[in-house]
């Protein structure tokens, strides 16, 4: 038993250790090879290289959206990082689309955003036609 432990540790240092030798190299083209880049006549200006990770893990994917989930009710998570963390593009309207988000969250609670408008044939509420029906 002692021996796969071993081994599962040994696997998940390597991997920690290839992640961060990725992050590293991916820091190295993105500072001094955009410089010889645009030495030689390249335009840079707002581009970054990037490394695609290979298909995710979809239950380690799950697991890490579980714990931020669990961890946003107590501490603010930055919508940059969950971007960032989960490899999905920021949309271009971003903030528009945050706003509408919050907009949402903060509406009043109306009849009307329940459902229970007037029945324009009665002209009563439709919780009102609901509830004579039943009594």
């Amino acid at each position: 038993m002692l021996n796969i432990l071993c081994v599962l540790m040994a696997r998940l240092v390597d991997f920690h250790r290839c992640q961060t030798f990725i992050l590293f190299i991916i820091d190295i083209l993105n500072s001094k090879f955009k410089a010889i880049l645009k030495l030689f006549g390249f335009n840079v200006e707002g581009g970054q290289i990037w490394f695609r990770s290979p298909d995710a893990d979809w239950d380690q994917l799950k697991t890490k959206w579980d714990v931020i989930n669990g961890i946003s009710d107590k501490v603010p998570v930055s919508d940059d990082y969950i971007y960032e963390e989960f490899d999905i593009p920021k949309p271009e309207n971003y903030d528009a689309l945050k706003e509408q988000m919050l907009a949402k969250q903060t509406a009043p609670v109306t009849p009307s955003n329940l459902g229970f408008t007037f029945d324009s044939k009665t002209g009563k509420p439709v919780l009102k036609r609901i509830l004579d029906f039943f009594v």
